[in-house]
């Protein structure tokens, strides 16, 4: 582990009473080995967490979703450089997904956006998104966000919405893992909807002889608890009332000897462990501490001589933490996570310079940053992401930075309450916070998987610099150990991929590129389309469930319809208000992959020409048209006793019948690049290149030839810029065109330094209102930083 991570997380551990028989070398072999082996599996393999920030998280069909994303080091939450490229989806009701981009990665940070299509019904939907290497490890890690989105043209399916009343899931967690026969226990109970969505419900709880030992009510968010004392050879079971239905469940069963785990928080943020025994136990028992995978200290605990031991945890990080008791064998006895809220994470201050605004008045915001800590690099810096836009009251974000790198990123299932779980002071949040970690169990650092040795298959690269077009060719027996790919166009590629004994082949296609589409071929053998598979970068293999059903308080409809009316007036006057972004400004790239050629003719510059073959004869001195063994080819010429024999391309495309380049017309051509000495690319290799770039980069119109295999491919998307208009700068416009942007502000790439002040303005529309100020970011030493704010827009103009 190294120092930096060390300084970062702070895990003590204190024993205040038990005694311990074996010696300290024993002791230090064995906590030094649990160490290792943990760090082996866990702490030395890199993992990535990513958030993904909206402008809103409710849209109408015609909006853009504007994006920002954050990358960062799962354990540290500092962003992270592995990673170039990041793939985002959004998922239906159903699984499937409806729209994908990926958007490109520098220095963990990233931005985009989504259209929101009319072909997109009404509904909730997810969010998804990771990068190539999250897809090493359990998918159900990977972030996602629920958005809710309106077509006024279409009504949601009546069949999804009746998936929704599908009958209650109730499970019951046991503290620490498990019934121990005489040992109370807490047991927390889970009761949610086949999405996941906790329901509000009442139960009574009977052993085997149908005694009532136990009741419990569970919240509107479907978590509760109660108290236990198993007995021996009892068995114990619920009744549940849950819409005019009685249902029974079973608890887990009762074992009749082991060790239970009891945990407290303290009123300092710290928490009291008391491990309980049902006989005292010669061999010493092993408690595992570590946060987000990060072991700090790992405790020989002793149950030799009594059958409790009280321990107690301080200084622990903000965020989840996992304790485990292991026995002598090293097989985890209990298991347990706890949450340590952030303190004093005030690290952004957020002044407004006025109360209230009118219509197409200047708002002005001051940002300042403040008790970030200092980095390698200097100063303490954040990143910010700063939405401003039409809200309402009931109507909140869906999540927050500081909810997910602290609370949802680590456990499975979804937290609706997220978001307004972070206030300590809250003694109901702190209660639900607790029962939220005795209910999800099911984390992202396992330590059974450490105890038996599992293996974590690495099968996906990092996209460390590009995107990796990976695929797979089918019956290769025909074919050598590789083939040969093309990106055709004014900036092509041309280059031979590597087949391993599976057939799979990887490819680091270059940023530059913007085609959608590659195309596969061979020196000899003819492929077979079929023979060819890409892997798509969004082939994730798990099952996301969630309700689809829109769920409005009553006084939301003006609200959503002001919106719908808002979007079909800005659609109008796109051409003004640019209300889906303005395409970025970048130069054309013509440089093709042999770079710069050696000759270049711009035929323009030249008397045009019927036929190819004149056009050589006429201009086009470093190469020569000759006949060998019956058989026509081009030549290029430069210092050698020989002529060489060139490769030649129109565009980048492969041609292996010269015949085809002769009579191919000269008027479609714009230039022609020569390259005279022997050129290699991957395990190709010619006397020369001679390419024909057309004008349009388009293989002059025709169809490609036979021989060149077409597959999809999914590039980086293209970012537009968010447009915000100037009312004082373009009071020349006609005052009848209209301001009716539900999102007045989005800036994705804020940078503010430590105890410095960072400045943003922006002018408010024509509808007045509540809107809200939502801000999401990171420091450069891994603090999240989450602030809201609002404001009202009043009628009159300033």
């Amino acid at each position: 582990m190294n120092n930096k991570m060390k300084t970062l997380v702070t895990i003590m551990v204190i024993l205040t009473s038990g005694n311990l028989n074996l010696g300290a070398q024993s002791h230090s072999s064995v906590v030094e080995g649990i160490k290792n082996k943990f760090e082996d599996q866990i702490t030395r393999v890199h993992r990535e967490k990513v958030f993904l920030d909206t402008d809103r998280s409710l849209y109408i069909t015609g909006e853009t979703i504007w994006l920002s994303a954050y990358c960062t080091d799962a354990a540290v939450h500092i962003p992270t450089d592995l990673s170039k490229v990041l793939n985002i989806e959004l998922i239906d009701s159903e699984g499937q997904s409806v729209k994908q981009e990926r958007i490109e990665l520098s220095g963990g940070f990233g931005k985009g956006q989504m259209f929101v299509s009319a072909d997109i019904t009404s509904g909730k939907y997810m969010l998804r998104a990771f990068t190539n290497w999250m897809k090493n490890f359990d998918h159900s890690f990977v972030f996602q966000k629920t958005l809710n989105i309106i077509n006024p043209s279409t009504k949601p399916n009546e069949e999804v919405e009746q998936q929704s009343n599908q009958s209650v899931m109730i499970n019951f967690f046991p503290e620490g893992g498990e019934l121990v026969t005489g040992l109370k226990s807490k047991v927390a109970v889970r009761a949610a909807d086949n999405f996941g969505m906790g329901q509000a419900l009442t139960g009574i709880v009977y052993d085997n002889d149908d005694t009532e030992v136990a009741r419990f009510s569970t919240s509107a968010q479907g978590y509760s608890s109660f108290w236990l004392l198993p007995e021996q050879d009892k068995a114990y079971f619920a009744r549940v009332a849950y819409k005019a239905e009685i249902k029974k469940y079973n608890l887990p069963a009762v074992r009749n000897k082991g060790v239970t785990m009891t945990v407290s928080m303290t009123g300092q943020g710290n928490f009291n462990i008391s491990l309980n025994a049902t006989e005292r136990s010669p061999e010493p028992f092993y408690l595992v501490v570590h946060t987000r995978g990060i072991i700090e200290r790992i405790s020989p605990v002793g149950l030799d001589t009594q059958k409790h031991v009280q321990v107690t945890l301080e200084n622990l990080p903000a965020g989840i933490s996992h304790i485990t008791l292991l026995d002598h064998t090293l097989n985890p006895q209990c298991d347990r996570l706890v949450f340590k809220y952030p303190q004093n994470n005030e690290y952004l201050s957020l002044q407004q310079e006025k109360g209230g605004y009118r219509k197409r008045e200047k708002v002005v915001l001051n940002l300042g940053l403040h008790k970030a800590g200092p980095s390698n690099e200097g100063k303490g810096q954040a990143r910010l992401s700063v939405s401003v836009f039409r809200s309402h009251g009931s109507i909140r974000q869906s999540d927050n930075i500081t909810a997910n790198l602290l609370l949802t990123s680590d456990i499975k299932g979804a937290v609706s309450t997220a978001p307004t779980d972070f206030d300590p002071d809250n003694q109901s949040n702190v209660q639900q916070m607790d029962l939220i970690m005795l209910t999800h169990d099911w984390r992202r650092f396992d330590l059974k998987g450490v105890h038996n040795n599992q293996p974590i298959n690495l099968t996906y690269p990092a996209e460390t610099h590009a995107p990796i077009l990976s695929g797979k060719l089918q019956n290769m027996e025909k074919y050598p150990k590789s083939i040969q790919m093309s990106f055709f166009g004014k900036a092509s590629i041309l280059n031979s991929l590597d087949i391993d004994p599976d057939g799979i082949f990887h490819f680091e296609v270059p940023v530059r590129v913007t085609n959608d589409k590659v195309h596969f071929f061979t020196m000899k053998e003819p492929l077979n389309s079929n023979q060819i598979k890409l892997h798509s970068p969004f082939d994730l293999n798990f099952e996301t469930k969630f309700n689809p059903k829109l769920n409005y308080a009553t006084g939301t409809k003006q609200y959503l319809e002001s919106l719908n009316t808002n979007i079909q007036i800005s659609q109008i006057y796109r051409d003004y208000n640019h209300i889906n972004g303005i395409p970025p400004k970048t130069e054309p790239i013509n440089t093709h992959f042999y770079g710069q050629p050696d000759y270049l003719y711009p035929l323009d510059n030249y008397t045009r020409f019927e036929t190819v073959r004149d056009l050589f004869i006429e201009y086009i001195r470093s190469v020569l048209i000759r006949k060998k063994n019956k058989k026509t080819g081009f030549y290029v010429v430069d210092d050698r006793v020989l002529p060489g024999s060139a490769m030649t391309m129109i565009d980048g495309i492969p041609i292996f019948d010269p015949e085809f380049i002769l009579n191919y017309d000269p008027l479609k051509v714009e230039k022609i690049g020569v390259i005279t000495g022997r050129y290699y690319a991957g395990g190709l290799s010619f006397d020369g290149i001679v390419n024909f770039t057309t004008y349009n980069g388009d293989f002059g119109g025709q169809e490609l030839p036979a021989y060149m295999i077409e597959k999809a491919y999914h590039g980086l998307q293209q970012t537009r810029a968010f447009y915000s208009p100037d009312h004082v700068l373009h009071q020349h416009l006609p005052k009848r065109i209209p301001d009716y942007r539900n999102t007045l502000y989005w800036n994705p790439d804020v940078r503010i330094t430590n105890n410095e002040q960072v400045t943003l303005q922006f002018y408010t529309g024509d509808d007045t209102g509540l809107y809200q100020i939502e801000i999401n970011g990171i420091t450069n030493t891994g603090e999240p930083i989450h602030m809201s704010q609002e404001f009202k827009v009043s009628e009159g103009l300033p």
